[in-house]
């Protein structure tokens, strides 16, 4: 329970600050959803919002023996 717990809590805190950062670091939140440097923007975010916390997951599941399946 206790390494579900982590790993849910801080792997969603990562996936959301990461995401929020990239947002804010390429539109400034000055775009809006009829732009097209909008969905550049929203792609990059949910890439850096993937893979800032692969490792982590990573490394916990490597630590406890656990399949992701």
């Amino acid at each position: 329970m206790n390494t579900a717990f982590s790993m849910s809590f801080l792997s969603m805190l990562a996936m959301e600050l990461s995401e929020n950062i990239t947002d804010l670091l390429l539109t400034g939140g000055q775009y809006h959803v009829h732009q097209p440097y909008y969905w550049f923007a929203l792609a990059c975010s949910l890439v850096a919002g993937f893979v800032v916390p692969l490792p982590y997951n990573y490394y916990k599941l490597k630590k406890y023996n656990k399949a992701c399946h």
